[in-house]
C-alpha cells in the first residue's frame, strides 16, 4: 500500500490535486491512498505514519509557512530515508533546483493554473501520474529482488531491508556480511557492493558500512553503535559527527 501526503498552500489547487490522484487510483486499481492533504508543512509533518511506502507531493513554494517545501522533504527523508518525493511548482525554474539537493527525487510537476479550473486532470497531469506511478512500481520491483552478492563459488541474492553491516576483514581482502537472515563472506570489494546500495548504508569508518534502518543506540562519547542483531560496531573520529548529525 502506498500512502499519499499533499502539501499545497492554495486550498483549491489542493482540493484538486486530491480528487485527481484519487481518481487515477480508483480508475487504475492502484493499492493507494490520500492519508494526509494540507496546506500547511507542519501538519504534514504531524500526520506522518509508518507506511510499506510514502509519496509525497510537496509545493516548493508554501507561502508565509516558515518552512519551504526542500526544507519539509528534508524533514521528512530525515524520519524516512526511502519517502518518494514528488515536488510541485508553478515556476518551471524552480523545479530543476529539485534535482540539487543531496537526496533522490523521484519527479516534479510544473503547475498550471488553467488546468486547476476543471474538475478533471487534463492529458499532461494523467501522463504525470502514469509516470509517477509507475517508477514507484519499478522501485518496489526492484527492491523485492535484492542484490547478488558473490559468496565464493556461489551468487546469493540478498535483501537490501535485511543487511545490517558489511565490514572489510582486515588482512584478509574479504568482506563480512551480516544480515538479519545469516553471515557471509564475499571477495568482492566493498566499493562494488555500495554501489549496488542506497543511501539509507552509511559508512562510519573506511573499512565498515552500516544500515541506518538498523541502528539501535549510539554512544557517541565512547564512539560506538549498536545494531539491532547486539552487534557493537565502532565509529571512527573522522566519520564521528557524520553519523551523529544523519541520525
Amino acid at each position: 500500500m502506498i500512502d499519499i501526503y499533499l502539501c499545497e498552500d492554495q486550498a483549491e489547487q489542493l482540493r484538486c490535486l486530491e480528487k485527481w490522484i484519487t481518481r487515477y487510483i480508483e480508475q487504475n486499481g492502484t493499492e493507494a491512498r490520500v492519508v494526509s492533504a494540507r496546506t500547511h508543512p507542519e501538519e504534514t509533518l504531524e500526520d506522518l505514519s509508518p507506511g510499506s511506502t510514502q509519496l509525497f507531493f510537496i509545493d516548493i513554494q508554501l507561502g508565509k509557512a516558515e518552512m519551504d517545501g526542500f526544507a519539509l522533504a528534508e524533514e521528512v527523508k530525515r524520519q524516512n530515508r526511502d519517502a518518494c518525493i514528488v515536488y510541485l511548482t508553478s515556476k518551471s525554474e524552480w523545479a530543476y533546483r529539485a534535482f540539487e539537493h543531496p537526496f533522490d527525487v523521484l519527479d516534479y510537476i510544473v503547475k498550471e493554473p488553467s488546468e486547476f479550473l476543471h474538475e478533471e486532470p487534463g492529458v499532461r497531469m494523467q501522463e504525470r501520474l502514469g509516470r509517477i506511478f509507475s517508477r514507484i512500481r519499478q522501485m518496489e520491483k526492484e527492491k523485492g529482488h535484492g542484490i547478488l552478492i558473490e559468496c565464493g563459488s556461489r551468487k546469493v541474492r540478498v535483501k537490501k531491508e535485511d543487511i545490517i553491516s558489511i565490514e572489510a576483514i582486515k588482512g584478509r581482502h574479504q568482506l563480512e556480511i551480516i544480515t538479519e537472515k545469516e553471515m557471509m563472506t564475499s571477495q568482492m570489494s566493498l566499493k562494488a557492493v555500495e554501489e549496488m546500495l542506497d543511501d539509507s548504508f552509511i559508512y562510519v569508518s573506511r573499512s565498515c558500512l552500516i544500515s541506518r534502518k538498523k541502528i539501535r543506540e549510539m554512544d557517541r562519547k565512547n564512539r560506538f553503535i549498536i545494531m539491532t542483531n547486539g552487534k557493537e560496531i565502532e565509529i571512527s573520529y573522522r566519520k564521528l559527527k557524520e553519523v551523529w548529525d544523519l541520525l
